[in-house]
């Protein structure tokens, strides 16, 4: 077996976390050899469709991976996605206000808005068949901004 896309949760050095935990819980039970490979994601999603001896955690599946990978049942907890604000943000009256008393937002709600704080994505990744849809119907709107 070789794992691609969790070397950083396998470090020494790294902080332990859910994801970190369970990964080296489920090594330790691997009855087999395994092999750690460090590539980019998005090299490792390629290689994982061709490989008969790959596995990658943490995708998330949707309708469109399903065609192409086999999803075992959900095996971890992950953490909601993190806003990061900058600590003077002419944004943070807002978001406050947005959060309520939960302190948590609706991406989708937070991206609908007239004027919505400017967000960095990940090229080639999908945040869920929502967001998803929602960042492709931007990409159409402010196709600078978000290629730059």
């Amino acid at each position: 077996m070789v794992i691609v896309d969790a070397v950083s949760l396998l470090q020494p050095q790294a902080q332990p976390t859910n994801e970190s935990l369970l990964l080296r819980q489920l090594l330790q039970a691997y009855p087999a050899d395994y092999s750690i490979v460090d590539v980019s994601r998005n090299r490792a999603r390629e290689w994982v469709k061709t490989a008969d001896n790959a596995c990658m955690p943490w995708l998330k599946k949707t309708a469109a991976r399903q065609q192409d990978f086999l999803f075992s049942l959900p095996y971890m907890i992950e953490a909601a996605l993190q806003l990061v604000v900058a600590a003077d943000s002419d944004a943070l009256p807002l978001l406050d206000r947005l959060s309520g008393n939960n302190n948590t937002l609706s991406l989708t709600h937070l991206l609908q808005l007239k004027q919505a704080p400017l967000l960095g994505i990940e090229l080639n990744r999908t945040y869920g068949d929502n967001i998803d849809l929602l960042v492709s119907q931007l990409v159409n709107i402010y196709p600078n901004q978000l290629q730059q």
